[in-house]
C-alpha cells in the first residue's frame, strides 16, 4: 500500500496516466518487493545473530536467495504474494524470540497479532505456521497458566489486532456479493487430499521444488541433523513443513500453474534461515569442510540463477518432461 500511494500520488506529476496500470505503478511494485525482501533478511539476520557469527550470517541469507527460486520471486514476479509473505513469516519468527526469549513487551503482542492476521488474510493456508510460535511457547513457557493471566490484555489485543486486518476484505465481499465470505477460486479444490502428489512436489519436472531449488536440501539437512536436540525448535519446523507439502500436493494444480520451482515454498524459507545456519556452522569447524561447502553452495547458487535466467513461462505441460529440465541443466555447463 505505501508504494502504491506514493506511485499514485507521483503519477500525474511525472506525466503517467493515474489509472493504478501504468509504467509507474510497476516500478512501486518492484521496489517493494525488494524492501520486503531485505527487511525479511533484516528481521532473519537479527534472529540468526543471536546464535551465530557474522561469517554464517553471509552464507545463510545470500544463499538462501540466490541458490532459491527466492530470487526469481523478487525480481520476475513482484506481483505474487510469495515474497511479501516471506516478509511475514520472517516477523512471525523474529517476534516469537522476542517475546520467548528476550523481555517481551506490549508492542510485540500487538505486532504478532497483525503479522498473523495479514499473513493468513494473504494466503489461509499459511496459518499452519503460526503452530510455530504456539509450540516455542508451550516449551518455553513452564508457568503457562501465569503467563496468560500476566499478559491476558496483551494477548487480547493481540487476537483483536488480527481480526481486525479482516474487516476491510470483509466489508469488501459483502458489497460486491451480498455475503460476508467468499469462496473465490470457483470449482477449484484440494482434490487430491486422499492421494497426495508429494514426489511430484518435490522433484518433478513441472516445478518440483527441489528438482529447481536444489540448496534447499542443505537447510532440510540441518532440520534433520537437529530434530534431536531440538535446539531451535526442529520438531515443528519439519512438522510445519510436512503439512505444507502435504497441502500443496493436495492442491488439484500441485504445479501451481506456470511457475519457476515450486512457488509455494519461497515464504517457507524463512524457516529454513536457522537450520542452514546450524550446517553452515558444522562445515566451517575445518578447513577443508569449509572450503567445500562453499563451493557446493555456489555450485548451487549458479545452478539456480543459471535455470533462472533460462526460464520461459511455462515449463509445464505435456511437452515438459525430465529431459526439458535434463537439457536446461546441460546447456549450464
Amino acid at each position: 500500500a505505501p508504494f502504491f500511494g506514493a506511485a499514485h500520488w507521483l503519477s500525474k506529476p511525472l506525466g503517467f496516466p493515474p489509472d493504478g496500470h501504468s509504467l509507474i505503478y510497476c516500478y512501486a511494485l518492484m521496489l517493494a518487493a525488494i524492501f520486503y525482501m531485505m527487511a525479511g533478511m533484516y528481521l532473519l539476520a537479527k534472529v540468526i545473530l543471536r546464535y551465530y557469527t557474522y561469517s554464517v550470517l553471509f552464507v545463510v541469507l545470500p544463499g538462501l536467495f540466490f541458490g532459491t527460486n527466492m530470487y526469481y520471486y523478487t525480481f520476475f514476479q513482484p506481483g505474487m504474494s510469495h515474497i511479501y509473505s516471506f516478509f511475514l513469516f520472517a516477523a512471525v519468527i523474529y517476534l516469537t524470540e522476542k517475546l520467548l526469549v528476550i523481555t517481551p513487551a506490549f508492542r510485540h503482542f500487538l505486532l504478532l497479532g497483525v503479522t498473523a492476521g495479514l499473513m493468513v488474510l494473504i494466503r489461509p493456508t499459511s496459518v499452519i505456521v503460526l503452530l510455530y510460535p504456539l509450540y516455542r511457547w508451550i516449551k518455553k513457557t513452564d508457568q503457562k497458566s501465569y503467563y496468560l493471566q500476566k499478559n491476558a490484555a496483551a494477548l487480547i489485543v493481540m487476537a483483536g489486532a488480527g481480526l481486525l486486518l479482516w474487516l476491510p476484505q470483509l466489508i469488501y465481499w459483502k458489497s460486491v456479493t451480498g455475503n460476508w465470505f467468499m469462496w473465490s477460486y470457483g470449482d477449484e479444490s484440494f482434490k487430491y487430499w486422499k492421494e497426495p502428489k508429494l514426489f511430484r512436489v518435490l522433484f518433478d519436472a513441472w516445478n518440483g521444488w527441489l528438482l529447481f531449488s536444489p540448496l534447499a536440501i542443505i537447510p532440510l539437512a540441518g532440520l534433520l541433523l537437529g530434530r534431536h536436540t531440538n535446539r531451535h525448535s526442529e520438531r515443528i519446523i519439519i512438522f510445519i513443513f510436512a503439512l505444507a507439502t502435504y497441502l500443496f500436493a493436495s492442491w488439484w494444480a500441485w504445479w501451481f500453474g506456470g511457475a519457476f520451482g515450486h512457488r509455494c515454498f519461497v515464504e517457507y524459507y524463512a524457516l529454513l534461515a536457522v537450520p542452514f545456519a546450524v550446517v553452515t556452522e558444522r562445515a566451517n569447524r575445518r578447513i577443508w569442510t569449509k572450503a567445500s561447502f562453499m563451493a557446493l553452495c555456489l555450485l548451487l547458487v549458479y545452478y539456480n540463477l543459471g535455470l533462472t535466467y533460462h526460464y520461459q513461462a511455462p515449463w509445464d505441460g505435456a511437452s515438459w518432461t525430465y529431459e526439458s529440465v535434463w537439457k536446461e541443466i546441460k546447456s549450464l555447463f
